[in-house]
């Protein structure tokens, strides 16, 4: 009782009860703001044609409405084409966000009138019957052949937990879920003819099984989101590329640029590690793992930081977070994050001829629930953790290699020399520039092998630059595009979009210049588009 009267007593519980309100209210005031001039600048299409352009409402936030305005102006013949947006409720704030765009016809998943959730509640529980094990779930035959592990990592996205017990009962009802919208996105990609299919995200179940259904039937689907102050595009022809949902460019794609653009891409890069390594980078991933004021420079003091000897090799385990989507890249060597550190935790014991450091994921605390030391127990002395707040700048100059599954440290480190490890495929397999791991049995006979490691030469220093310029590094606001405040900024961004439009009028048109000729060139990555082309000029 004194505890809780204390809180109410609390001047300081007061003022954060008060800044909450006023943020809310203050979000509200220019949410409202936002559909008024959405209003004012007119619908984006009058559909009276036959072909559509299914769009989702289901994550309500202000900049991807933004850019979904900016994306369907810019498609060709988008003004007689029909807008579906798929909605969570029927009342979500979301289908007002579309209304003022103009947006017309809806499919509300969770109180769909023809499936419902709970209709499917048997056939999932059949299905998951012979469930022995967590690699059984990733075996499962979903409708028209989607990956189970969409499913699998919805599971461990809602649960919070990088390894679900099997016997709760959320496996069953995501996996019910799933078979509802895979039924619904049947019908409605039967009932309309579908040119586009534009998403926020791909990889939930709400979007991964529309994302499927739509490249089984070959329609162009893209994911639209924001990256690094600027706005990023995927677009997927068919199901290969879905094990590749970023922006991407292949080596060859590279190789064939002309030297001069490669040189300038390489700088690019290398200018860009320097800013995201001074921790001034607005992608909260790099913000939170490159700390400076943490920081030590020269390799005896990093090394001095760990513990480590002058006569001893360290090696730097890169945690991920446990529960944010472990399969993005297909990942099929490890069930999930725990199960591949389990395996590398039994495999350390046994290599104690280098020291190794386990280095959280530098979010793990901000996202919250499961850490790595929960896994933690009795380790021999050539095995340490790092604290969360170590700075990743200052752990690579300790190192002598580096070990992840698919993080973007595997850039970071081989631009700096250092041999990498990479548990599994990631959107840089391909380039030449990681030990990657071709089965469960080759991680371990790598990790074995650490100190034996070839180091990455220059010419693999300059290509991982090279596409850190490519898939991280925001394009240059002299190339005509929109610098864009991180999507989890809260409220702020309703006013960044008044301020768009009312002061930027210019870049957007450039902006939509650019993205209707990217859709006209059927490739698939937008940024990357950009930016060769502007470092092609």
């Amino acid at each position: 009782m004194h505890f809780a009267l204390s809180k109410i007593t609390d001047p300081q519980s007061w003022r954060r009860v008060g800044r909450r309100v006023a943020l809310r209210w203050y979000g509200e005031w220019y949410r409202k703001r936002v559909q008024k001039l959405n209003v004012s600048m007119g619908k984006i299409s009058n559909g009276k044609g036959p072909v559509s352009i299914v769009a989702d409402g289901l994550w309500d936030n202000p900049n991807h409405f933004f850019r979904l305005r900016l994306f369907l102006e810019s498609v060709p013949d988008v003004g007689s084409m029909r807008l579906i947006g798929v909605i969570a409720q029927s009342d979500d704030p979301g289908r007002s966000m579309l209304e003022s765009l103009g947006f017309t016809e809806f499919v509300s998943i969770e109180n769909h009138t023809r499936h419902r959730m709970e209709d499917f509640l048997s056939r999932a529980e059949a299905m998951l019957e012979g469930v022995t094990s967590h690699s059984d779930i990733l075996k499962l035959e979903l409708p028209g052949g989607l990956p189970p592990y969409t499913y699998y990592d919805t599971v461990l996205k809602r649960a919070r937990h990088p390894h679900p017990a099997l016997d709760d009962p959320i496996w069953t009802r995501v996996l019910a879920e799933c078979l509802r919208n895979c039924a619904i996105y049947a019908d409605l990609l039967q009932d309309a003819m579908v040119g586009h299919v534009v998403l926020s995200h791909p990889w939930q179940n709400q979007y991964s099984t529309l994302v499927w259904a739509a490249l089984s039937r070959d329609i162009p689907t893209y994911h639209l989101t924001g990256y690094c102050e600027g706005i990023r595009i995927r677009r997927f022809f068919k199901k290969e590329d879905y094990a590749t949902p970023v922006e991407h460019m292949s080596l060859e794609q590279y190789l064939d640029l002309p030297p001069r653009v490669q040189d300038r891409l390489v700088q690019e890069g290398r200018d860009y590690l320097q800013v995201r390594e001074s921790g001034k980078s607005s992608d909260i991933n790099a913000s939170f793992a490159f700390r400076s004021d943490n920081r030590t420079d020269s390799r005896t003091g990093a090394r001095r930081v760990f513990g480590v000897s002058d006569d001893r090799k360290l090696a730097v385990i890169y945690a991920h977070v446990w529960f944010d989507f472990p399969h993005t890249f297909a990942m099929g060597n490890f069930v999930d994050f725990y199960d591949w550190m389990r395996f590398t935790l039994d495999q350390l014991r046994d290599i104690d001829d280098i020291d190794w450091l386990l280095k959280p994921h530098p979010t793990e605390s901000w996202y919250g629930g499961f850490q790595l030391e929960d896994m933690i127990a009795d380790l021999p002395d050539h095995i340490r953790i790092a604290p969360e707040k170590t700075d990743s700048l200052t752990a690579m100059t300790a190192a002598d290699a580096v070990v992840t599954v698919h993080g973007t440290v595997g850039l970071e480190a081989t631009a700096h020399g250092l041999p990498v490890i990479a548990g599994d495929r990631s959107f840089y397999t391909g380039w030449g520039l990681t030990h990657v791991a071709k089965s469960r049995d080759h991680y371990g006979e790598l990790l074995r092998s650490t100190s034996r490691l070839k180091k990455p030469d220059q010419t693999d220093q300059e290509r991982a630059l090279a596409l850190i310029a490519l898939t991280l590094a925001p394009t240059p606001v002299d190339a005509g595009v929109l610098n864009m405040r991180c999507d989890s900024s809260g409220p702020t961004l309703y006013r960044d979009i008044i301020r768009h439009y009312s002061g930027s009028r210019d870049v957007i048109e450039a902006e939509q210049t650019h993205m209707t000729k990217w859709i006209q060139e059927q490739s698939s990555s937008y940024s990357t588009s950009v930016k060769t082309a502007h470092f092609s000029t």
